[in-house]
């Protein structure tokens, strides 16, 4: 699409004006990072931009944006469904060690296998899973159930690690599907220790599936929220009246950021 990853003179003028509302240090809580593979073919934002996007090109893109404010760092994370979800993870862990604020979260299929998954978690820069829908065996993977696409190993590997577990719910309800909010609450009281950040202010796009559920989440402590890519007040507002401002992370979604739109 014409003028996705451009910055051009209106956009600066417009980040210019709200940059004096923004905080002296940044932190991007939903950024993604990868290297498009030489078979890939597709089409659209990826296809628009930079054949592998680094910790310094996320932080190129997004830095002109915010201007003079201090950038410091990320939670990143590989693109899903681009590529071989080992190498993905590999590579993330190699580019970490060179941004000491930076940490990450790995791909985390059902399947992945558990040497890959402890190999990841010796550095101290890889500090939890980012699941994703596409890795369930059950077919339209949009409604699949939680549980198919979110194995149980990793609730309890983060419940005794105190890791980070980012979920982006599917299904057409989102938070306010009923299968979706009892198993969020069943397995954050069974894991506690378990950080779930529900991405997208719990996949409120449609803002009215956070506005309606957000409040049956009251008293889980292990629960936050990012709000990467939403739009829209109405559903970040919910999460603010419920939870209150610690637990609303902001969040660019880099490198869907990049593109040009809402």
């Amino acid at each position: 699409m014409a003028g996705n990853w451009e910055f051009t003179d209106t956009d600066e003028a417009h980040a210019n004006g709200l940059r004096a509302l923004l905080p002296r240090r940044l932190f991007d809580a939903h950024a993604h990072v990868y290297t498009i593979p030489d078979e890939w073919d597709g089409e659209g934002l990826l296809a628009d931009g930079p054949r592998e996007a680094t910790p310094e090109v996320w932080r190129e893109h997004v830095g002109r944006v915010l201007g003079p404010h201090e950038l410091v760092g990320a939670l990143l994370m590989p693109f899903p469904g681009l590529g071989h979800v080992v190498s993905a993870n590999a590579c993330l862990a190699e580019w970490l060690q060179r941004e000491p604020v930076c940490r990450g979260l790995m791909l985390a299929p059902p399947d992945l296998p558990h040497e890959h998954v402890e190999e990841m978690l010796e550095s101290s820069r890889i500090v939890g899973f980012k699941p994703y829908h596409f890795y369930s065996p059950s077919t339209p993977t949009f409604d699949a159930p939680l549980s198919h696409w979110l194995a149980e190993r990793f609730w309890r590997i983060a419940d005794e690690r105190g890791l980070v577990i980012t979920i982006h719910l599917v299904r057409p309800g989102a938070l306010a599907d009923p299968a979706n909010l009892d198993e969020l609450l069943t397995m954050c009281r069974r894991y506690p220790n378990a950080q779930v950040v529900l991405a997208h202010a719990a996949r409120g796009f449609h803002a009215p599936n956070t506005v309606e559920a957000v409040g049956k989440l009251r008293g889980l402590h292990n629960v936050w929220f990012d709000s990467a890519a939403v739009c829209e007040a109405e559903a970040l507002l919910a999460i603010l009246d419920e939870f209150g401002p610690r637990r609303l992370l902001w969040g660019t979604d880099f490198p869907v950021s990049e593109g040009r739109g809402r």
